[in-house]
C-alpha cells in the first residue's frame, strides 16, 4: 500500500499482456505481512469472470501439514486422491518446489562460471598486452 500509495476503497487494474483484458479490483483491506516479502490477495471467481482462459485453471495449491513428519504422508495422500483424475498432481514439499524452480532455469552454475571464465580470459588478455610494452631507455616513452 505504501508503496503504491494506495488506500481501502481504491481501484486496481491488473495489467498483463497474456490476460487478454485488464481486470480490476476494489482495495478493500491489508495484510500485515514483511516488506521484502509483499503478498496481494485477489477473489478468483472474480479473476475467472474477468479472464476466461484463467477458468477452471490451477498451477500450485500450497497445503500446510501438521508437522514436518506428516509431509510425506500428507503428500502420498493428496497423490493418491489425484491418481485416476485428467490432471494429475505432483505433492512435494516447499524446498523441493524451489529446487525444481530452479532446475527448470538449467543449470545456473554452469553459467555463471563461464561468464567469469570469460571475464578472467579477458583480463588476462589485457595484462599479456600490457606487459607487452616496456619502457625504453633513454627518454621517457613507452615502447611497444
Amino acid at each position: 500500500m505504501k508503496k503504491f500509495g494506495w488506500k481501502i476503497g481504491d481501484r486496481i487494474v491488473l495489467m498483463g499482456h497474456d490476460l487478454g483484458s485488464q481486470p480490476g479490483t476494489q482495495h478493500s483491506g491489508n495484510l500485515h505481512r514483511s516488506a521484502t516479502n509483499p503478498v496481494g490477495v485477489l477473489d478468483r471467481k472474480y479473476l475467472e469472470e474477468s479472464v476466461p482462459v484463467l477458468k477452471d485453471q490451477t498451477g500450485t495449491f500450497g497445503i500446510l501439514a501438521d508437522s514436518p513428519a506428516a509431509v510425506p504422508q500428507v503428500a502420498a495422500a493428496v497423490d493418491d486422491m489425484f491418481h485416476n483424475a485428467p490432471q494429475q498432481t505432483k505433492t512435494e514439499s516447499e524446498k523441493a518446489f524451489g529446487l525444481d524452480f530452479v532446475a527448470m532455469l538449467g543449470n545456473v552454475k554452469a553459467f555463471i562460471l563461464s561468464i567469469c571464465g570469460a571475464v578472467v580470459f579477458a583480463t588476462l588478455l589485457v595484462s599479456a598486452n600490457t606487459m607487452r610494452c616496456r619502457f625504453a631507455s633513454g627518454p621517457a616513452r613507452w615502447r611497444c
